[in-house]
């Protein structure tokens, strides 16, 4: 029995047509394609970054210098002295640090009370305060210097910005804590 039933399977086989495979065939340019533009892919990021990178990074030997915009001093006498700027923090400030902001910018950045602050002077004008945000309230506080106190909303809490002028150089005072109103005008 069984091999009848072998012998029908491979006479039913011989009499139908040979059915075509459903599997595409590929050209042989295809098939090298797909490996090798992958990896030509990966060669051209290679060589790009060989010729390139070593351009971008500092090296002694390059000569190529990458300037920290950040420049610490001693104290506040340095602004005078190196910027023609007159500023100092409150006398009663804790944690206190000077820093030359592009060669430019005085920066003086201080713990008073239960607050962190940031003072910065420059003889620029404009905005130099570094802050990003949506500006919320803005208040004229002081005729006399254009004071203006802005509260501007940020990612982690408002920050007040308070600015001001003596008709040469313009003064930022910003909070780097949550504080009140009250805080940054006692501090101005």
């Amino acid at each position: 029995m069984l091999q009848n039933i072998k012998r029908k399977a491979a006479e039913q086989r011989l009499s139908e047509p040979p059915q075509k495979s459903s599997k595409r065939t590929e050209l042989p340019f295809i098939k090298i394609a797909k490996w090798a533009l992958p990896v030509a892919a990966c060669l051209a990021i290679v060589v790009v970054g060989i010729r390139f990178i070593p351009n971008i990074t500092a090296s002694p030997e390059s000569g190529v210098e990458l300037v920290n915009p950040f420049e610490s001093v001693d104290s506040a006498k340095e602004f005078q002295n190196r910027l023609g700027i007159s500023v100092c923090e409150p006398s009663d400030s804790k944690n206190v640090s000077y820093t030359i902001l592009d060669g430019k910018i005085a920066q003086i950045d201080f713990d008073y009370g239960d607050n962190s602050y940031t003072l910065r002077a420059s003889k620029q004008s404009g905005d130099f305060s570094g802050i990003n945000g949506t500006l919320i309230k803005s208040d004229k506080i002081d005729a006399e210097t254009d004071a203006v106190l802005e509260t501007i909303r940020g990612m982690e809490f408002n920050y007040l910005k308070l600015t001001w002028t003596d008709g040469v150089t313009t003064y930022i005072l910003m909070n780097n804590s949550e504080i009140s109103e009250e805080d940054i005008r006692e501090i101005y």
